[in-house]
């Protein structure tokens, strides 16, 4: 993803459309989500691009380890671990949409889950930016 975002981007800026761009990408064991954003940041600069900025539509989703994170934390609750590897739903994504639904109208409502990683809670701040 980090290769294709600028490119993404770019197509982003330039079609002067009401549309938002939602990039995800995982910080995985050995980055923090900020390392991640800079390095989103640093791919665009690489290509002449100016960062992401705030009133720009385009919110970056970076869960901790993976996506399954917060999946299993609106699927099953708190507590979840950043650390800890949760499997993956592969042939059973359509398991995920409880879990889609509720990040949505966290979002939507201004909902500060309770016991929420700080990888979501930075998730949930991006994507309302774009709402």
């Amino acid at each position: 993803m980090r290769q294709r975002a600028p490119e993404q981007i770019k197509a982003h800026r330039t079609a002067q459309v009401n549309a938002a761009l939602i990039i995800h990408i995982d910080a995985d064991p050995a980055n923090s989500v900020q390392d991640r954003r800079q390095q989103l940041d640093a791919a665009l600069k690489e290509q002449g691009q100016a960062p992401v900025t705030n009133p720009e539509r385009i919110a970056r989703l970076v869960p901790k380890r993976n996506i399954e994170t917060w999946i299993r934390f609106y699927l099953d609750g708190p507590p979840v671990d950043e650390v800890q590897a949760y499997p993956k739903y592969t042939g059973n994504e359509s398991a995920c949409w409880p879990a889609a639904d509720s990040f949505a109208r966290d979002a939507a409502g201004n909902v500060q889950p309770p016991q929420a990683p700080g990888s979501l809670v930075l998730g949930l701040d991006e994507f309302r930016r774009v709402l």
